[in-house]
């Protein structure tokens, strides 16, 4: 008995100090003086990174990631933990990881067990089938290495996975990307950032792409740069033709691509008769097509609300026009759906648009794929103006574009399939703030404030999303938080301008500040733009390599009414400022007008969002300068 105890004994102690299997070779995750060096001025090294996609058909493929990676420092532990995304479409086969320390010893592993799952709800979608495991990897001794291996199946390959070879700071000593392509149709693929085409092979088995990576030095973040995708290497792939959710379709070009998602929306525009019934009331005298148009927007956007559905194919299918109808809400697909249906039957023709209304979402022309995240309604009378509608916002006026889907490329559908067009985008005067202030000020530094401030274009979008669901308390303390300061008495506030008209949104308010104007003997020093100070200043970004990439032109417009104390003059007035560029352009001055008030006046115009490198100086010292000028005072002084 004795002597089977101990047998027992020692396999168990065998077993469970036996060493765990790496994912990879030592040499690729011992940290050793070379490692170092090499990682030196990141906070992350890619070891080795092997990613393989095998497309078997057109409904199925397989992705297979195996990374090893280095994490130096603290600032970087949120490396370890890796989120893997699932749905409908992808399922996970297997996950596998393990902590490794400077040595390359395996200290801990991990399986699918080990990770936590989540649903993947970013706070706004009503309806998912997206789900995320999260495996933590954290260790706290500096530096250790994480090993990664997992395997996604996808049913449906509309949507392939992409590959990025890194990440911003991250240095990388070898990567690989391989896609054994058994489709019958074959792919196409598109890289950015890499200076390497792919070896091809073809085989029986298949045709084998391959792109290897040697050495890459950390990339660094620059302020205002394009987003990572633009400036980090990235293979993407397609399939020519694909299946999902027993749909076929094809991507070879936009056209195809088009006549795919338009078959999409076959049979689901029937209006019910007593959704023809509210249509019919509705344009009971109407003839005017501009404003047949206007009047079925303001219909649906008080009828219908907005909320995320992405729930498998649901994710491209819009549900029909009569489900909207009933339930009184659906996603961009269905909303706009609805709103076609009702165009249609009003004798007004309208074609779906896909667009990626991120904010520097962009459309690949030249690479027919699925690039989309968001579809609006283009609207033709029958003389050719174009209307565009936003149909998931319930506050944009009619033929007004969200600042994420103006002057961008996108895909208008038809029954002839896909076309890419361009849509419209607001110039800087279409994109306005203007304020008129009248500013009372008394001896003792005190003043009387009366602001009204208008909004068009995308101001007025971002004001009225802001103000129009929420309270009036709400409002107050939105107001308080944009006037960045406490001291001040604050009445008369009138948000009752707050519409989707297309002259702008308007509110305003009084003020009365004890302090507006500062107290030196007999002097006052008053600041000429008290509550529209510039925010912006960009940082210092030495040997730049990025383009500045902003978001919108806009346009700025401040006039301050001064009426100053009867027994104060003027002792010394800023001197007026007029910079101008091939970016924008600012102007303030202080002038009296006929009835003896002094007048500031300030204009600041953004005309360009896409700069070279070399010209981010220039943005730099021109947004410095509309700073220091709107921090400037003007000095009066008593009498005698």
């Amino acid at each position: 008995m004795k002597n089977i105890f101990l047998i027992l004994l020692s396999v168990c102690l065998f077993s469970c100090s036996a060493t765990k299997e790496s994912i990879f070779e030592q040499e690729d995750t011992k940290t050793n003086l070379s490692t170092s060096i090499l990682g030196l001025g990141s906070g992350s090294m890619i070891r080795n990174h092997e990613t393989t996609l095998t497309i078997n058909s057109s409904s199925n493929a397989v992705y297979n990631v195996k990374e090893a990676l280095t994490i130096f420092s603290k600032k970087d532990k949120e490396l370890a933990q890796i989120p893997i995304w699932y749905d409908n479409f992808r399922e996970i086969d297997y996950i596998k990881a393990n902590v490794l320390n400077a040595n390359g010893d395996v200290i801990r592993s991990y399986s699918d067990k080990d990770a936590e799952d989540y649903s993947a709800f970013d706070g706004y979608t009503f309806f998912s089938d997206s789900r995320v495991k999260v495996l933590d990897l954290y260790h706290n001794s500096f530096p250790y290495t994480i090993e990664i291996e997992y395997q996604i199946n996808f049913n449906g390959i509309l949507g392939l996975p992409s590959w990025y070879p890194k990440s911003l700071n991250q240095t990388v000593q070898k990567a690989s990307f391989t896609v054994v392509d058994k489709s019958p149709n074959g792919i196409r693929y598109y890289q950015s950032n890499l200076n390497e085409e792919p070896t091809i092979v073809n085989s029986l088995g298949g045709t084998v792409y391959n792109w290897q990576t040697g050495f890459m030095g950390p990339s660094k973040g620059e302020p205002y740069s394009p987003p990572l995708r633009e400036t980090l290497p990235r293979v993407l792939v397609a399939p020519n033709t694909f299946e999902i959710e027993n749909t076929q379709g094809s991507a070879e070009n936009w056209e195809e691509f088009g006549k795919w998602y338009y078959g999409l929306g076959i049979g689901t525009r029937t209006l019910s008769d007593a959704a023809k019934t509210e249509v019919d009331d509705l344009l009971i005298g109407i003839t005017d097509e501009r404003e047949k148009v206007k009047l079925l927007y303001s219909y649906l956007q008080d009828k219908a609300r907005y909320v995320s559905i992405q729930l498998g194919i649901g994710g491209w299918k819009p549900f029909s026009a009569d489900y909207v109808f009933k339930n009184e809400y659906g996603d961009c697909k269905a909303l706009t759906n609805f709103m076609q249906a009702i165009l249609e039957y009003a004798g007004i023709a309208s074609n779906a648009v896909l667009i990626n209304s991120d904010s520097h979402g962009h459309m690949l022309t030249e690479f027919p794929s699925n690039q989309f995240n968001h579809v609006i309604l283009q609207a033709t009378l029958s003389d050719g103006e174009k209307i565009w509608l936003e149909c998931t916002s319930k506050y944009m006026p009619a033929n007004h574009l969200s600042g994420g889907t103006q002057g961008k490329n996108a895909l208008l559908i038809s029954v002839d399939g896909g076309q890419v067009i361009q849509t419209p985008e607001n110039n800087p005067e279409q994109n306005g703030r203007v304020t008129l202030t009248s500013i009372l000020i008394s001896e003792d530094g005190k003043a009387e404030i009366k602001t009204i401030v208008k909004n068009t274009g995308i101001f007025q979008d971002n004001l009225l999303h802001s103000l129009k669901p929420i309270t009036e308390k709400k409002r107050l303390e939105w107001l308080e938080d944009d006037l960045r300061s406490s001291e001040y008495k604050m009445s008369n506030v009138d948000f009752s301008g707050l519409t989707t008209s297309e002259e702008g949104a308007r509110y305003s308010y009084e003020l009365e500040m004890d302090n507006f104007a500062t107290r030196s003997s007999s002097r006052l020093f008053v600041p000429v733009n008290a509550l529209n100070q510039w925010q912006l200043n960009p940082p210092e970004s030495k040997d730049r390599k990025n383009e500045v990439w902003l978001s919108n032109k806009f346009l700025e417009k401040d006039v301050y009414e001064f009426e100053l104390p009867s027994d104060y003059e003027m002792e010394a007035l800023p001197s007026k400022v007029e910079i101008e560029n091939d970016f924008g352009s600012f102007y303030a001055s202080l002038e009296w007008d006929d009835s003896g008030k002094l007048i500031y006046s300030r204009e600041l115009i953004l005309t360009k969002i896409r700069l070279d490198s070399e010209e981010y100086e220039d943005f730099r010292t021109f947004f410095k300068q509309v700073s220091k000028a709107d921090s400037e005072r003007f000095v009066i002084v008593k009498k005698g």
